[in-house]
C-alpha cells in the first residue's frame, strides 16, 4: 500500500479474496499515520493476512503536502519490494533483523536507510492453527 493509497476498505477485502494468494501486506507507513492506513491494516488482519510490514515512521512529504517524485514511503517500497518475493517470504524475520541492524551502521547504503526502522507482523504463513486446551475448571474452594 503506497502513501497515496486511496482504496476503501471494501475495495481493499475484495482485492484480497480475489486473490488469496497474497501472503503480505506491505505499508509504506505505519497504521497509526493515517486512519485510512490503520483500516486497511485492520482489513488485512481480519482477512487471515499472515505476515504485515511497514514502516516506523510517517510519510513526512505527504504529511507536509509536498509533491515529491521520490517520497520517503515510495523509497521504502522500492528498496523493500525485492524482499517480498515467494522465496523470500520465509527469510523475512532474519532480514528485517538484518536491515535494522545495518540501519544503524555507520554511512548505511541508501536502501538500507529508507528500510530503517521497518517492523514485521509475523505469523508463519504455512503455519496451520494449533488446537486449544483449557485446564479444566476447578472452583477456588477446591484448590488446597
Amino acid at each position: 500500500m503506497t502513501c497515496t493509497e486511496n482504496l476503501t476498505p471494501d475495495e481493499f477485502s475484495a482485492e484480497l479474496e480475489q486473490h488469496p494468494e497474497i501472503a503480505v501486506v506491505a505499508l509504506t507507513r505505519r497504521p497509526s499515520s493515517s486512519e485510512q492506513v490503520g483500516e486497511l491494516l485492520r482489513v488485512a488482519l481480519e482477512s487471515g493476512m499472515p505476515v504485515a510490514v511497514w514502516r516506523r515512521d510517517t510519510c513526512p512529504e505527504h504529511d507536509a503536502n509536498t509533491i515529491e517524485r521520490s517520497c520517503s514511503g515510495r523509497r521504502f517500497h522500492r528498496a523493500f519490494s525485492p524482499l517480498l518475493s515467494a522465496a523470500a517470504i520465509r527469510n523475512l524475520p532474519e532480514t528485517v533483523r538484518l536491515l535494522r541492524n545495518k540501519a544503524v551502521m555507520n554511512s548505511p547504503k541508501r536502501a538500507v536507510r529508507d528500510c530503517q526502522g521497518t517492523v514485521l507482523l509475523w505469523d508463519a504463513p504455512g503455519r496451520t492453527a494449533q488446537p486449544v486446551h483449557e485446564p479444566r475448571y476447578q472452583p477456588l474452594e477446591n484448590v488446597q
